[in-house]
Formats: structure tokens, C-alpha cells, sequence
């Protein structure tokens, strides 16, 4: 009975680890309609933090959390450079709305369109807003985004060195609900 369940644990541990470094079957476009393979954006971050926010047009809370990044994100990338990729699961009808609904944002990251929900399945993304953060190319954390009283996605990067020294001292928000920190 020891064996099977070694032998189980075992099997799920390979299973669960495979599945978080074999980004392979996804494919998602750019802004431009390029398709580009998340492999490559995960092979090619290597030692770099990538930041995946999963959001769509129709989403207030996710546009609320997606201008509150952009506000920071170049105070953020100062201290550190990261990727931060917002990842739209907006569908094939209305994924035409995201272009022109990026340009009137003037955000700075880079959107990528997953239309057919592919890596928002890969990755067990159940609802939007959400957030994963990968590094080395294994997933560090993934929650989804709620009433953000302890202003997670900032500690996660304070955690991860994209904190300030104090005498610096600049104003820093909560990506989700803009409380200073």
C-alpha cells in the first residue's frame, strides 16, 4: 500500500511539474495578429520576472487594476526590469475592441490576445482579474484579484527586489485598489 501511494505521489509530482514548463502548445497573438509562442516569451525571460495579468474589455475591475499598473510600471521597471504582459481572454467577436481600446489606455505593456482561452487553461486561470507571476520559467504564484486590502501584487514584488530604498521615498499604490504603501 507504502509503494502504491509513493509510486502515485511520485507519478502526480512529475505530472504537476511537466505541466508548469511545457508551455509549448500555446500559441497567442500580438497587437499586430502575430502569433507568438508563450514558450519563447518564458524561455527567453529566463532570470527576469514576468508578470501575466489575465483581463477582458468587459471586465471593470481588471481595466481598474490594468490602469493602476500603468501608472507605476515605469517607477517599477526603474528599479528592476520585469515583463508584464497583459494577457486579454477577450473572444474572437470582441477581441477586435482591444487594439483601439489599448491605444485610448495609452498603456505601456505589452497585451497579448488568448481567444480561445488556451493559456488561461494552461495555467488553471478560472476567472478574470487574475494574476501569475512566473520566474525562471516556473510559475511563482497565481491568485485572482479581489478587494485588495493588503496590496498583494505589491508585496510580491517588493518580495521579489522591486522595492525602494526609503530615502527614495516614492508614492507607491496597490496595483487594485490604490491604497499608498
Amino acid at each position: 500500500m507504502k509503494k502504491t501511494i509513493a509510486t502515485l505521489f511520485l507519478f502526480l509530482f512529475f505530472l504537476t511539474s511537466r505541466a508548469q514548463s511545457d508551455f509549448s502548445s500555446v500559441k497567442l497573438k500580438n497587437m499586430s495578429g502575430k502569433t507568438v509562442d508563450f514558450s519563447d516569451i518564458v524561455n527567453q525571460s529566463k532570470d527576469t520576472m514576468v508578470v501575466l495579468s489575465f483581463w477582458a474589455t468587459w471586465c471593470v475591475p481588471c481595466l481598474t487594476e490594468l490602469d493602476n499598473i500603468n501608472e507605476v510600471y515605469d517607477q517599477k521597471q526603474a528599479i528592476k526590469p520585469f515583463k508584464f504582459i497583459g494577457i486579454s481572454i477577450d473572444d474572437t467577436r470582441t477581441s477586435k475592441r482591444v487594439k483601439p481600446f489599448i491605444a485610448g489606455k495609452g498603456w505601456k505593456f505589452e497585451v497579448l490576445l488568448d481567444t480561445n482561452s488556451d493559456l488561461k487553461r494552461e495555467l488553471n486561470v478560472t476567472d478574470v482579474p487574475h494574476v501569475v507571476i512566473m520566474k525562471n520559467g516556473k510559475i511563482v504564484d497565481s491568485y485572482p484579484v479581489m478587494q485588495c486590502d493588503k496590496c498583494a501584487l505589491i508585496q510580491k514584488f517588493d518580495s521579489f527586489g522591486y522595492q525602494k530604498a526609503a530615502e527614495d521615498n516614492p508614492v507607491w499604490f496597490c496595483f487594485g485598489c490604490r491604497n499608498q504603501r
